[in-house]
């Protein structure tokens, strides 16, 4: 019987031993929260992939557009003829000669399909020049380094040009046809033989338009220079000021009209009077030197003053010089002597700028004056032979030159020339 008791009280300890061994109860602050039930992996994105194959651009008509531009750039620029471009072989064209009789000469062109748009001038990251002959289009945006555009032999019927912040110059050599610029800030120069078609150009302050103007609607920003290779009377254009700031100026009979926008209360006008507006006595100053001469014998007028003979030199490279006639009391002071504009004969525009300037040239009378104390004496007028070149900046001061391109220099207008 004692033994029996004996296993019933191990039983019991036994029991009490694996009640004591339960498992602990979870911390107080996860109770009452669900775990999350994971149904997917989350995506992961991947790295850009180093295929060259990922930067091809086919060259087809979507990217590039006509035909014949297409097959030219698969001709010249695509070295592994793939009919695509890669990175590598875009970034190696610095140049475009889309032109006859060049070392581009486009292959297997076909004259059937006529003249085409021509596109995607962008896509070549190094691009500096493009040059092209014959084309309906072009358009170029956002070409980062291109620095000089032009047409040879032909005609572009229409070019646009935006967001080019290199571009320098544009040339052409024969008809322009329509061409529209925009946002090209370091653009210095558009020259073309003749000016012809609707040319319109924007933000673009330093720019510089040199051409022999036939009809021609031209509309500018108030700082851009106008040059005229065939010189225009004054007296053949007419200026008006039109609602706002903008400038109108017309060449009859020709179908030409000229505006400039966003042009200044004080503009550089060429009114009636112009350029006796700018230009005073002080501006001859440095430009003329007088000697005093006794004459051979003495001469007195009807009033009892003593002539003498003043002689006046031109200083400039052509030198030149004539005397007149002086009869004062006393002895004449040379400081005294002063050349006074009277006229302005055969005044012929070279250029036109609202804001920066007017460049011209003309013939001019002189009157060769003595300060008296009260009315001043008139000795005589000179007359120029040679045309002086002249440029009024746009401060009004006006400035003579020997040459226009040392006028052009030295008020900051850049010539291809």
């Amino acid at each position: 019987m004692s033994r029996v008791k004996y296993g019933i009280i191990v039983l019991l300890l036994m029991l009490c031993a694996g009640a004591c061994q339960e498992k602990p109860e979870e911390p107080v602050e996860n109770q009452g929260t669900t775990a999350p039930t994971l149904t997917s992996l989350p995506e992961i994105s991947q790295k850009p992939s180093s295929d060259p194959e990922e930067d091809l651009i086919l060259i087809d008509e979507e990217h590039f557009g006509g035909k014949n531009f297409c097959a030219f750039l698969r001709s010249n620029y695509d070295l592994n003829q793939d009919g695509s471009l890669s990175e590598m072989e875009r970034r190696a064209v610095k140049e475009i000669d889309y032109c006859r009789g060049t070392r581009h000469e486009v292959k297997d062109y076909d004259f059937s399909l006529g003249p085409e748009e021509l596109k995607g001038f962008e896509l070549f990251p190094k691009l500096e020049e493009v040059w092209i002959d014959y084309a309906d289009r072009v358009v170029i945006r956002g070409a980062q380094l291109l620095k000089s555009f032009g047409s040879g032999e032909g005609c572009i019927r229409e070019a646009v040009l935006e967001d080019c912040p290199n571009l320098e110059t544009i040339f052409y050599t024969e008809s322009s046809g329509n061409l529209s610029v925009r946002n090209c800030e370091k653009l210095y120069s558009y020259r073309n033989e003749f000016l012809e078609g609707t040319l319109s150009f924007s933000q673009t302050p330093d720019l510089h338009i040199e051409g022999a103007v036939h009809d021609v609607d031209i509309t500018l920003d108030a700082d851009a220079f106008l040059s005229c290779f065939d010189m225009r009377r004054l007296d053949a254009v007419t200026l008006e000021r039109c609602e706002g700031e903008q400038l109108l100026l017309r060449i009859p009979p020709l179908e030409t009209q000229i505006r400039w926008n966003g042009v200044k209360e004080d503009f550089i006008t060429l009114a009636e009077g112009f350029p006796l507006l700018y230009i005073g006595e002080e501006a001859f100053q440095e430009m003329y030197s007088f000697e005093r001469f006794d004459k051979i014998e003495d001469i007195y007028d009807d009033k009892g003053r003593k002539g003498y003979n003043i002689c006046v030199t031109y200083q400039g490279k052509r030198e030149s010089k004539e005397s007149l006639s002086l009869y004062v009391d006393g002895v004449p002071e040379i400081e005294k002597l002063y050349l006074r504009p009277e006229k302005a004969e055969e005044v012929e525009l070279y250029g036109y700028s609202p804001n920066k300037g007017v460049l011209f040239c003309t013939k001019w009378n002189l009157s060769l004056c003595y300060r008296t104390g009260e009315e001043d004496i008139v000795l005589g007028t000179l007359k120029n032979k040679q045309k002086q070149i002249w440029f009024i900046d746009g401060e009004g001061k006006p400035h003579f030159y020997e040459s226009r391109k040392d006028a052009l220099e030295d008020n900051g207008i850049r010539s291809t020339y």
